[in-house]
C-alpha cells in the first residue's frame, strides 16, 4: 500500500490503558499516513513500553519523541509538528481513535480544496467504550455536504474536534502554549482570523471515547477550559482581529455557556 501525503502526531501523557487503540486505528487506515510521531509529555506509567511494542511491526515509520518535562498537550503537538516533512499534518489524541477510511476521505476533500489549508469533519456520539475495542468499521455516519466556517462561526461554537483536523503543515501558526486549556481552539481561531475557513465534512469519521467536556482529561476542567477560551478571545482583541463590541458580546456568550455546562455537569452527577 502506498504511503499518503500525511503525517501523523499523537501527544500522550501516561495514557497507557488508551494509546495502542489510537495507534491501531492509524496502522488500520485504508491511505496509510507517510510517518506517525507520537510526543510522549514525560509519562511517568507505561506509555512509551506500550508505543514501542506496538510500533516494533508497523508498516509504517514511526518516531516516538520524549519531551523531558510536561509541557501541555500544545507543545506536544508543535514539537511532532515541527518535524513534519508531509504536506499535511493530522492530530491524533491518544484515547481517541479513526475510522479507517478516515484519512483517504479528507486527503480527498484536501484535493478538492486546493485554496484551502484548514479540514476538519464531525465525531460520532461520545461513547464509554472498552479500551481494547478497535474503532468501528461500520460505515460512517453522516454524508458528503461541506460547511465552511469563518472566524465568526468559531467565536459561536468550536466547530470541531482536534483528532478531525488536518492542516497543510507549511502553515506558519502553531499551538499556543502559554496556557493548557483550549490551545487547539486558540489555533484554529488565529488560522481563521488570518483569513482562512474551515473545510469541515459532515462525515463522522472520529470517534472520541470520552465526553466533549466535563467528563475526564483536560475537558474535564470546566473552569480552566473557560479561562483558556477567554484568553483566546483577549488575544483576538489584542491583535485587532475582533471589535470592541464583539469582544464584549462573545465573552458574555462564552460566560453563559460556561455556567450552562457546569449546571449540565451537577445534573449529571
Amino acid at each position: 500500500m502506498s504511503l499518503s501525503a500525511v503525517t501523523v502526531v499523537i501527544p500522550t501523557f501516561n495514557s497507557s490503558a488508551t494509546i495502542k487503540r489510537a495507534i491501531d486505528s492509524v496502522f488500520a487506515q485504508t491511505a496509510l499516513p507517510n510517518r506517525v510521531i507520537v510526543v510522549d509529555n514525560a509519562s511517568s506509567d507505561t506509555t512509551v513500553e506500550v508505543v514501542e511494542k506496538v510500533t516494533v511491526n508497523s508498516h509504517c515509520d514511526v518516531e516516538l519523541v520524549r519531551q523531558p518535562r510536561n509541557g501541555g498537550p500544545g507543545a506536544a503537538r508543535n514539537a511532532g509538528w515541527n518535524l513534519v516533512e508531509t504536506p499535511f499534518v493530522s492530530f491524533l489524541d491518544s484515547d481517541d481513535s479513526w475510522h479507517p477510511t478516515k484519512l483517504e476521505r479528507q486527503l480527498d476533500v484536501a484535493k478538492q480544496h486546493a485554496d484551502d489549508c484548514f479540514f476538519g469533519h464531525t465525531t460520532t456520539p461520545s461513547i464509554r467504550s472498552d479500551t481494547a475495542n478497535m474503532p468501528t468499521t461500520a460505515l460512517p455516519v453522516g454524508s458528503t455536504k461541506i460547511d465552511y466556517y469563518s472566524l465568526r462561526h468559531f467565536l459561536v461554537r468550536n466547530r470541531v474536534s482536534t483528532p478531525t483536523v488536518m492542516l497543510r503543515s507549511n502553515l506558519p501558526f502553531r499551538f499556543p502554549t502559554e496556557h493548557w486549556y483550549a490551545e487547539d481552539y486558540g489555533l484554529w481561531t488565529s488560522i481563521l482570523a488570518a483569513g482562512h475557513r474551515a473545510v469541515v465534512h459532515d462525515l463522522a469519521l472520529t470517534t472520541l471515547h470520552k465526553a466533549a467536556w466535563g467528563e475526564a482529561g483536560l475537558s474535564a476542567k470546566l473552569d480552566e477550559m473557560h479561562v483558556g477560551e477567554m484568553l483566546v478571545l483577549d488575544a483576538l482583541r489584542r491583535d485587532r482581529a475582533i471589535g470592541a463590541v464583539e469582544h464584549a458580546v462573545f465573552r458574555s456568550w462564552m460566560t453563559l455557556k460556561h455556567r450552562r455546562r457546569l449546571r449540565q455537569r451537577r445534573a449529571r452527577a
